[in-house]
Order: C-alpha cells, then sequence, then structure tokens
C-alpha cells in the first residue's frame, strides 16, 4: 500500500460513516504544500479504492468507508429439539407396479411383488385357457 493510500485511508476514518469531498481529503491529508501543488492528487487513489470496492461513493461525488455488513447472529439448535424440529420418519415404500402382458387375446396383470414362479404359472394357464378355445 502506497503512502498516498495511507493518508486517505487513515484520513477518512477520522470520520467514521461520512461522506468526505475528494477535494476536503486532498487539503487535509497531506501537507497543504501538496494540495497547492497537485490539487487532484486524492481523487486517483478514491476512484482505485472504489474499484476494489474499499470506499464508497454518493451522488454528490464525496467518498467514505465502505460500512461492513453485520453478519445476523447464528442461533444453536437444542440438542432435545421438539418433535416438529426432529428427522421425520422415512415414507412408507411405494405399493408394487402392475405390469399387463397381452397373450392372444386375453391380458394378464403381474404385480412387482409376485415371485418369478407366479409369474410364469398365470401364463401358463392364459396359454392352456387360449389353445383349448382355438
Amino acid at each position: 500500500m502506497s503512502n498516498d493510500e495511507k493518508l486517505v485511508l487513515k484520513y477518512l476514518e477520522q470520520f467514521a460513516g461520512e461522506f468526505v469531498s475528494p477535494l476536503d481529503i486532498a487539503r487535509r491529508a497531506a501537507s497543504p504544500r501538496r494540495y497547492q501543488t497537485q490539487p487532484g492528487w486524492a481523487r486517483a487513489v478514491l476512484q482505485q479504492f472504489e474499484q476494489e470496492s474499499v470506499v464508497e461513493k454518493d451522488l454528490k461525488g464525496r467518498y467514505r468507508i465502505k460500512q461492513k455488513r453485520a453478519k445476523p447472529a447464528r442461533t444453536e439448535r437444542p440438542k432435545d429439539a421438539p418433535p416438529e424440529l426432529k428427522v421425520l420418519e422415512p415414507a412408507a415404500p411405494e405399493p408394487a407396479k402392475s405390469h399387463y402382458y397381452y397373450l392372444g387375446p386375453s391380458v394378464v396383470e403381474v404385480d412387482d411383488d409376485q415371485p418369478f414362479a407366479a409369474i410364469v404359472e398365470s401364463l401358463a394357464v392364459v396359454s392352456d385357457s387360449i389353445k383349448k378355445a382355438a
């Protein structure tokens, strides 16, 4: 950090939360001789600080050190949480999906929960009834 930057920050810290014009900063932050020879020396430093979000500028062109936002205080959850804050129990499992198999003119409905042997048996019954009908 350069000497000019340190001078500007030190001067702005004296006016906590108040906006200060760049000419006042240039006039009072350094020596009077510096202001006479270079009256706008503080503008470049202030513009750099504004780009780095160190200071903020109001509509009149005055500057102040950027206010830090206060973070909300964290509240800890009690160890013995009331019932509405406790973890919910898992939901009931979904019902078994039905599948439909077309076997000639008839339809066989089969659930996922049925064992494979029962599925084959129901298909054999339907196929036998189709053979007898033919």
